[in-house]
């Protein structure tokens, strides 16, 4: 939809260009386009040009968006806080921007087994009693790709299938990130680097993922072996 309203105005213009064209025969014949026409074919281009423009900008955002630089220094500190917080049960002082998804699931049954997607840590708190629901929040830390921090990217998703938790992974995306750079001559004397040069390392950072499980106290949890399963209160 998005590639077919990006077109339209390159339509037209071939439209208007094909008019001039036969315009063009039709004088070397004696006939003229009449001024009203002509008129009519430019005000059909430009309320075309303004329609494409809202239509763009009424369509829903899907693709990644790139945002600020990132220093790597308070990159590496928003993580260890992260980490720290999630480990400690403090949802509450996490940023809210890395709360992504939410989701909440009855459960009757004394056993549950987690499957699937096996990148996020998993992290289980387990409730004071037995309510017979198990809630779920999917967070995920800044994903930052050559200093630069990258937004709107697919979420996981999370379902319960009878007797199993299962973790979806999201979507594959490509991005593409394009740098400028000044001329090596004013380069010498601003001191900045060539384009995908870092003066420090650890200018890329993949985003720290976690699913957060609050249970039934007496739920037994399984899971694969090579899931990062953590318990915050056995």
């Amino acid at each position: 939809m998005l590639a077919l309203i990006q077109i339209i105005p390159f339509l037209i213009i071939l439209l208007i260009l094909l008019l001039i064209f036969r315009r063009k025969k039709a004088i070397t014949r004696g006939k003229y386009v009449s001024l009203k026409r002509t008129y009519w074919i430019f005000a059909s281009y430009v309320a075309a040009l303004l329609v494409s423009v809202l239509l763009f900008y009424m369509l829903p955002e899907k693709s990644p968006a790139v945002g600020g630089k990132v220093q790597p220094e308070t990159a590496n500190k928003e993580l260890r806080e992260f980490d720290n917080l999630v480990h400690d049960g403090r949802l509450g002082d996490i940023d809210p921007r890395y709360k992504k998804k939410q989701w909440k699931f009855q459960y009757q049954l004394k056993q549950l087994n987690i499957e699937g997607y096996i990148d996020p840590s998993i992290v289980i708190e387990r409730k004071q009693g037995t309510d017979g629901t198990i809630e779920a929040i999917y967070f995920a830390t800044d994903t930052i790709l050559e200093g630069f921090k990258i937004s709107k990217l697919p979420s996981v998703n999370v379902r319960l299938n009878e007797e199993s938790l299962i973790i979806d992974s999201p979507e594959p995306i490509q991005i593409e990130l394009g740098l400028y750079s000044k001329e090596f001559p004013i380069r010498q004397f601003t001191d900045e680097q060539f384009m995908g040069e870092s003066k420090e390392d650890g200018s890329t950072f993949t985003p720290m993922e976690v699913i957060y499980l609050r249970v039934p106290k007496d739920l037994e949890i399984t899971g694969a072996s090579d899931m990062d399963i953590t318990y915050i209160n056995k």
